[in-house]
């Protein structure tokens, strides 16, 4: 019984090893992933220039918390609310706010 039992114990450690090793690649890729969209949306930036020379990105009518919709630009957070609500309205529900998840990780973004 006392080696069937070391013998467990010795499995669960290495079990251990195993999913903290596996812990810390997922947390790798997940920081992969992110510097990946990163990159392709630094890329999208760098051909907006290059193609839309008369565009002035300085100008105080581009703001970045607004998108597109319509044809109308819109602020994302009323617009995400806007979206839920009528969503939830769509299949009977009540508005509920999600948890926001944050990245509290900073990354280097560098435009050449």
């Amino acid at each position: 019984m006392k080696e069937k039992i070391k013998y467990l114990e010795a499995d669960n450690d290495e079990l251990k090893e195993k999913y903290a090793g596996i812990e810390n690649e997922l947390e790798d890729l997940k920081k992969y992933i992110i510097q990946e969209h990163i990159n392709d949306f630094n890329k999208g930036l760098r051909q907006v220039v290059l193609f839309c020379k008369e565009v002035d990105v300085v100008d105080p009518r581009y703001d970045i918390n607004k998108d597109v919709v319509d044809e109308c630009l819109i602020d994302e957070e009323k617009m995400s609310l806007n979206h839920a609500v009528e969503e939830l309205e769509d299949v009977g529900g009540d508005p509920i706010v999600e948890e926001e998840t944050t990245i509290h990780e900073e990354a280097n973004i560098v435009v050449k």
